[in-house]
């Protein structure tokens, strides 16, 4: 069995990849990555003229949507998510090369079972916006992207729609990325220090015994 060396939990031979989603010591960089996203999308909205709103404050709610987007006839709840196909809690198949965006289709579902029907008691629609850590974007999050990239046509940007598409997609796809690079980044460097204090302390304790054995180990 493979030992994370921050969290001590199991890694299912997944490597560096643990760290950027289920490693329990990362959870404040996780956190940091959600938000950036978040606020990636947040910010292509206010570019396309709609009226926005970060974790908005619902009267006696306690699930707060992650952006709230005022599109034209539409109030739009998101909750924005990142997953991994590599994480053995999905179902067999989330990861299957085969079929791109499995993993990412089964938290969508998850996040419209919990918030769907609370928009619309509150006359709003709700999309989940989840990315995957590998690249692929839910439909429901694509469908968001093209309501951005319209809203820019719209607001008069002066692009052609193809090149806003590409850049709403590759900036939040960069977003995300980044994120994990930070975490993976970071958690080495813990773990490297982690490990180097404890082949420290083995050292200290073999010259302790040698000492008290009448030598000296070095």
């Amino acid at each position: 069995m493979n030992r994370c060396p921050l969290c001590h939990a199991d890694t299912a031979g997944r490597g560096s990849l643990h760290f950027a989603s289920s490693c329990k010591a990362m959870q404040r960089l996780v956190i940091w990555r959600h938000d950036h996203i978040n606020r990636g999308v947040y910010k292509f909205a206010l570019d396309g003229g709609n009226d926005s709103h970060l974790e908005p404050q619902l009267a006696s709610e306690s699930d707060v949507p992650d952006l709230v987007i005022h599109f034209p006839g539409e109030d739009l709840f998101l909750d924005v998510s990142v997953t991994d196909p590599s994480c053995p809690s999905y179902a067999q198949g989330a990861s299957d090369p085969n079929n791109p965006g499995n993993a990412a289709r089964q938290r969508a579902q998850l996040k419209e079972n919990r918030y769907l029907q609370k928009a619309r008691e509150l006359g709003a629609s709700f999309s989940p916006f989840v990315m995957e850590m590998f690249g692929a974007f839910d439909k429901n999050a694509m469908e968001v992207v093209k309501k951005l990239v319209s809203s820019l046509i719209q607001w008069g940007v002066p692009e052609q729609p193809s090149d806003i598409m590409r850049r709403v997609v590759c900036g939040l796809a960069i977003r995300m990325h980044w994120g994990t690079a930070k975490i993976v980044n970071e958690a080495m460097c813990r773990a490297q220090r982690k490990i180097l204090g404890i082949v420290l302390e083995d050292r200290r304790r073999q010259r302790t015994r040698g000492q008290g054995n009448g030598r000296f180990t070095r």
